[in-house]
């Protein structure tokens, strides 16, 4: 685990830790109205949604998402703070110990969840530039292969006569001249081969049919 996955383990934690005294907080300000097992719900919904929304704000990618998050955020943000810092102001805080203490618990899990968005962010991009490159190598390497002429292994002449490659078989001729087999054919017929050949493999012309050069 890297450093940067820890930060943003620890930030997690932190956001929760906040939540929960947001949850507390709105839960112990409603109970004064209706005390009961759903003002829990009151104070967790609250509470979550605000660092969701922010959170939501940061990553989004048009402006009709960025109006939603921004919207939620002022919606559940400013009532987690208000009912927060009322129940201060109840049990007779100051006024600003009431407001240090109602704006901390939203305050922090909107900067919280926004630097861990922003580190999730900031990894992202990092990760698709390397799969990218990795990708773009890959297709370069398969077309590269696919463009790449297959070059077939020519039959070598050396150390052949004119009388040992004219009585080898069509196809065996055509691979060594390099033409097709069907030409070859129409030499033989048409009692050219020789001349063809030599045409095409002019060095047989000094090997004698002992297989030696003339001197």
């Amino acid at each position: 685990m890297n450093h940067r996955s820890v930060i943003k383990f620890l930030i997690v934690v932190v956001i929760v830790v906040t939540v929960i005294w947001s949850v507390a907080n709105v839960h112990d300000y409603a109970a004064h109205f209706h005390s009961g097992p759903m003002v829990w719900t009151l104070g967790l919904s609250v509470g979550m949604a605000n660092a969701l929304s922010v959170y939501a704000y940061v990553i989004a990618r048009t402006p009709r998402v960025r109006l939603a998050a921004g919207t939620g955020i002022v919606l559940f943000g400013v009532m987690s703070a208000s009912l927060q810092m009322f129940l201060y102001l109840v049990n007779g805080a100051p006024l600003l110990a009431a407001i240090a203490f109602g704006w901390f618990g939203p305050v922090a899990e909107g900067v919280l969840s926004w630097l861990h968005a922003s580190l999730s962010e900031e990894q992202a991009p990092a990760k698709a530039s390397k799969q990218a490159q990795a990708s773009a190598s890959k297709q370069q390497a398969q077309a590269s292969r696919q463009q790449a002429p297959q070059v077939q292994p020519q039959p070598q002449a050396d150390g052949l006569t004119l009388q040992q490659v004219a009585s080898m078989k069509d196809q065996a001729i055509a691979d060594l001249v390099g033409v097709r087999r069907q030409s070859v054919n129409l030499w033989r017929n048409g009692g050219t081969l020789e001349s063809k050949i030599l045409e095409r493999l002019p060095q047989l012309s000094t090997v004698s049919s002992n297989g030696k050069d003339h001197i």
